[in-house]
């Protein structure tokens, strides 16, 4: 049972507490937490003495379940059915269904900056500069998209 969630002081780390076993979760770092597009589901990275690892947990529920084979993973994201959650893991973008089965890899992503799961099954990502890139949620190899995240462009 989680004993608190708490609002954190930008870049505290608070205790999350599961059956006695403490894990750490990042509340104010928005690369360590996405919100399921239907508002219901909370995914999140929890950190303990082994690395950190991908978690879920329904809001109005108290019980987060920890995804299994997410080890080393950051930045979630939800597809937009709110059936798989995207994030990335060692140098890889990957999705991972919530009812079972492995972790998929999408693309390379060396130095992910975030990225958003199109209805269309596009994913736009940044590798970590200015630029935006995109790739079949079902996998392939990233584009440059037309658009820039540069001021004024």
């Amino acid at each position: 049972m989680v004993d608190r969630i708490s609002n954190a002081a930008p870049g505290r780390i608070d205790p999350l507490h599961h059956r006695g076993s403490p894990h750490k979760l990042i509340l104010t770092d928005p690369n360590h937490y996405a919100i399921s597009p239907d508002g219901s589901t909370l995914a999140f990275i929890a950190f303990d003495s082994t690395g950190n690892s991908l978690w879920v947990r329904r809001l109005g529920n108290y019980q987060p379940r920890e995804i299994a084979n997410t080890r080393g993973a950051g930045n979630p994201f939800w597809s937009p059915d709110g059936k798989q959650v995207g994030f990335f893991s060692d140098g890889k973008m990957r999705r991972i269904g919530l009812d079972g089965g492995g972790p998929q890899v999408i693309c390379d992503a060396p130095k992910p900056h975030g990225a958003s799961w199109g209805r269309q099954g596009v994913i736009v990502f940044s590798p970590g500069d200015a630029n935006l890139f995109r790739v079949a949620a079902s996998g392939g190899t990233p584009n440059p998209s037309r658009r820039s995240i540069r001021p004024g462009a």
